[in-house]
């Protein structure tokens, strides 16, 4: 199989000394287009078939509405693909939409500690921080595809995050979900009054001017459709090495695991 993708990046132009405002935020847009050729997938009525396609668009918007806060937000332009198996031979539709990817306020003036609320991608591991055009692959992993759903565990919510004391990089993070975003089908309990609870711990370590670690635990837990508990357990370890400006080694390897406990 031969998988070829191609990402446009545009980007306000600003003065290093400067950060958007109200009345003149930082704007961006990114694009990515995937082509696939296969000896498979040339049915017409596949989900993800052959041929050249707009795997996604992103217009991000952010800004500083005072000393205090400043309002981050990023909308995704994709294509979504239905297959109605019903009928035989099954039916493939597709149409283009737009939606909110993150939409948020933060923080800027509390030293060490910073607030947020709004929609935005959940403090969980590496992976599901990442916006589609900095994957380091094609397509986000099949641990995240199946555990966490297509979008990862992106929900409305409130965060909070502090450094911690120590020598090296120390952070905690705690936030409140919603648990009823799309595709979270582990938790969206009955009752709306339900939410989900989430902790993250990330360390970062210097172990050389070139060589950084990073290690992370995080879980999460809420209520879900049948009334019971759904559990999500996290480790991230990173390696990273910087040999001048233009070479980079990164080594991740995550591990994530889902309880669902049912009837």
């Amino acid at each position: 199989i031969c998988f070829c993708a191609s990402e446009l990046l545009f980007s306000s132009l600003s003065l290093a000394s400067s950060r958007g405002n109200s009345f003149n935020p930082d704007i961006g847009l990114n694009a990515l287009m995937l082509y696939q050729n296969s000896n498979r997938g040339n049915e017409s009525n596949l989900r993800d078939r052959n041929g050249a396609s707009l795997q996604e668009a992103e217009l991000q918007f952010s800004a500083d509405v005072d000393p205090y806060w400043r309002i981050v937000s990023a909308f995704a332009i994709a294509q979504k693909v239905t297959v109605d198996e019903t009928v035989s031979p099954a039916t493939r539709s597709a149409e283009y939409g737009i939606e909110p990817e993150e939409l948020f306020a933060e923080t800027l003036s509390f030293p060490g500690f910073t607030v947020r609320a709004g929609k935005f991608k959940a403090a969980f591991g590496k992976h599901n921080l990442l916006h589609t055009h900095a994957f380091p692959f094609i397509d986000a992993p099949r641990v995240h595809q199946v555990l966490l759903g297509d979008e990862g565990l992106n929900d409305v919510g409130i965060s909070g995050a502090g450094l911690l004391p120590t020598p090296w990089f120390s952070e905690i993070t705690g936030q409140i979900l919603s648990g009823q975003g799309d595709g979270l089908e582990y938790f969206q309990a009955a009752s709306a009054n339900d939410s989900v609870a989430l902790l993250q711990w990330k360390n970062l370590w210097d172990l050389t001017e070139d060589f950084t670690f990073e290690f992370g635990a995080a879980g999460a837990t809420g209520r879900n459709a049948a009334s019971r508990t759904t559990n999500l357990y996290g480790f991230d370890a990173t390696f990273k090495w910087r040999g001048g400006r233009s070479h980079a080694l990164i080594w991740t390897t995550e591990f994530i695991a889902r309880d669902n406990d049912q009837a």
